[in-house]
């Protein structure tokens, strides 16, 4: 009996000793033209959000609450998948943070539903990303006389 409690304390202390939980880390997902990230610490976090529209480039930001029911809720987002998410259920499988959205179309037309799957990244592939969506100069050359 005095073993069982040993290895029972033994395996507390090291789970409070790791903390976080599965979700903690930063997250990438990209699309055409866009690039979001979720930086997520003890089931809290940020959302970045990079897209071009109209030949500017967008970045709207946020907040992501991961939920104890396998859910997340993301606040403050006015673009992109994730814009409407109340309690998104998600899944980790293979190194990747997959969630599940519905949000209201753009057009009016009716709720759009799919799947985001983010794969573990930091802040500074981000970064880099969304540079590449920057529209690029463009060198003019005048004609001759």
């Amino acid at each position: 009996m005095k073993m069982r409690y040993v290895w029972m304390m033994a395996v507390l202390l090291l789970q409070t000793a790791c903390g976080g939980s599965p979700t903690d880390g930063g997250w990438l997902a990209s699309g055409t033209s866009w690039y979001m990230f979720l930086q997520i610490q003890n089931n809290a976090g940020d959302v970045d959000y990079a897209y071009t529209s109209n030949g500017q480039v967008l970045i709207r930001h946020g907040t992501i609450l991961v939920n104890s029911d396998h859910t997340v809720t993301v606040g403050q987002m006015v673009d992109g998948e994730l814009k409407d998410c109340s309690a998104c259920p998600f899944q980790i499988s293979n190194g990747q943070l997959a969630i599940s959205y519905q949000y209201q179309s753009y057009t009016g037309s009716g709720p759009v539903s799919g799947q985001l799957t983010l794969s573990s990244a930091d802040i500074s592939t981000y970064n880099n990303d969304v540079q590449t969506l920057r529209p690029r100069s463009v060198n003019k050359v005048r004609g001759g006389s």
